[in-house]
């Protein structure tokens, strides 16, 4: 379910190699080379600090699925040869299977992920076994934590009908109205965006200029998407699960651990709270097919508008007042509401979870090189604090990797 994420990490504490930060090709290793790095050697005032820092990052897998981001103390003379960790971005559905159209549904591929990202950038580390600290969670570590997710759900829908009905998405956890844009609507509020797309197109679009082929098991599908932009994590969470790990950084409360089935609940709470988009019946006694706002919501289904619109409208041109104006949209969408034939348990259900389509992209494995090339035993030891903190289950006794496209380790 995990997309695009940042891990942060306070302090100086994990050194970056330095021969990594002076040598041409960037040599990991005997076998691993660093896919792209970028280095500014110009030192540059720290925004908020006294002194001056050094930058440098590595791209340690291709299409940006694990990238280390160092910088340096902060100092009137910096060196630039003692740069530490300070932001992990990492896509673990890239990681896995080499682009992010294939889903991680369950703990054990989160897991083997989060394996292969700590023993990837082990690599970097003057202290290899340090690689652990910059797991959040992770040997009781208090310097790194999430400091972005975002939770996607890809779902079959035939005639694109769900991703039609969600430009009149309202989110009580979000302020804004939706804003629709071709293939695709945002809810974007300050702590809290909601996303929903035709992934599909977007494969297409990303992958056009390349030689790869492009299959999927359902020719339309729709991604729902919730995200924590940088920092405000936890700050809307509506589901404190006790699997759900936070620590406290600076005086704020940071996520530092979370299971599969954590950011299910996650993901199933924002989308399931949405109003305008799923069949709700009718209060007793109540009347929805006659009167204003009944009229304005058969016209923005009709031609399409989203609600928004129309609210904005009749304030500039009907004289509506504000809290009018929002009061019949509020009906438009009960109205929305009652003449969808969308149903959210089914949309939403376990099943969906646990069985999303798929996307997939010719020539694009993931990291099943590096994990034959290591070898499974070797990445997996100490496997069981990463299962300790993500994983619901015990670290499986017996593995057999890579046995079909679609599971690594079952």
């Amino acid at each position: 379910m995990l997309d695009q994420c940042t891990i942060f990490n306070i302090g100086d504490r994990v050194r970056i190699k330095p021969e990594l930060l002076t040598q041409n090709d960037c040599l990991l290793d005997d076998w691993l080379q660093c896919q792209r790095r970028g280095r500014d050697f110009t030192p540059k005032h720290a925004p908020g600090e006294e002194g001056l820092r050094y930058h440098s990052n590595f791209e340690v897998f291709a299409d940006r699925a694990l990238v280390v981001h160092t910088r340096s103390r902060p100092s009137e003379t910096p060196d630039q040869s003692e740069q530490y960790v300070n932001k992990i971005e990492i896509n673990l559905r890239k990681i896995l299977h080499g682009q992010n159209g294939i889903s991680i549904n369950n703990d054990k591929n989160l897991c083997a992920a989060i394996l292969i990202a700590r023993h990837a950038m082990s690599h970097l580390l003057v202290k290899p076994e340090q690689a652990s600290e910059l797991i959040p969670g992770l040997r009781y570590n208090e310097h790194s934590y999430w400091r972005k997710v975002e939770i996607a759900l890809d779902v079959h829908d035939p005639g694109y009908v769900i991703l039609d009905q969600m430009k009149y998405m309202k989110s009580p956890y979000i302020r804004n109205s939706a804003l629709p844009y071709p293939n695709s609507t945002h809810l974007n509020g300050t702590n809290l965006e909601l996303k929903a797309y035709d992934k599909v197109k977007k494969v297409e679009k990303r992958f056009s200029k390349k030689k790869h082929s492009i299959t999927s098991s359902s020719d339309e599908i729709t991604r729902l998407e919730v995200i924590f932009p940088e920092g405000k994590i936890p700050n809307g969470f509506p589901v404190h699960r006790e699997t759900i790990r936070l620590a406290k950084f600076a005086s704020h409360q940071r996520m530092t651990g979370f299971t599969w089935e954590d950011l299910r609940a996650i993901h199933r709470t924002y989308f399931k709270g949405i109003k305008g988009v799923y069949h709700v019946k009718a209060e007793k006694g109540s009347s929805y097919t006659t009167g204003q706002a009944t009229a304005w919501a058969a016209v923005a289904k009709n031609h399409s508008i989203p609600t928004s619109e129309i609210r904005a409208a009749l304030e500039k041109y009907g004289g509506k007042s504000k809290d009018t104006s929002r009061g019949i949209e509020k009906k438009m969408l009960e109205f929305m509401a009652q003449t969808s034939e969308l149903d959210a348990d089914t949309i939403l259900s376990d099943e969906a979870y646990e069985n999303p389509p798929i996307i997939d992209v010719s020539g694009l494995e993931g990291c099943r090189f590096y994990v034959e090339h290591y070898g499974i035993e070797e990445i997996y030891k100490n496997a069981d604090e990463v299962f300790a903190v993500y994983s619901n289950q015990q670290i499986p006794a017996r593995f057999t990797p890579m046995v079909t496209d679609d599971e690594y380790w079952l």
